[in-house]
């Protein structure tokens, strides 16, 4: 299974790194760089790709960013 990372994607460029991989050894799964050249790639996305990971990221930031205020709030902290 290839892993995408936010870091390996830029949607100005319109590319995605494909850098890392899982595999299986035993019943442990193991992150690390693919197993030849060709599997570590760069790749074009196409314009309604870059708007589904847009409008992806900006809810993953809205969840995240709700997330970490409700945890800090229920601490008893009104603010950062």
């Amino acid at each position: 299974m290839v892993v995408l990372r936010w870091k390996d994607v830029d949607l100005n460029a319109g590319t995605a790194g494909m850098h890392w991989q899982i595999t299986q050894l035993g019943w442990e799964p193991v992150q690390g760089r693919p197993k030849t050249e060709a599997g570590d790639r760069t790749i074009a996305l196409d314009e309604d790709t870059i708007t589904a990971l847009r409008a992806h990221r900006r809810r993953t930031e809205k969840t995240l960013t709700r997330t970490v205020s409700e945890r800090y709030k229920s601490r008893g902290r009104d603010r950062w």
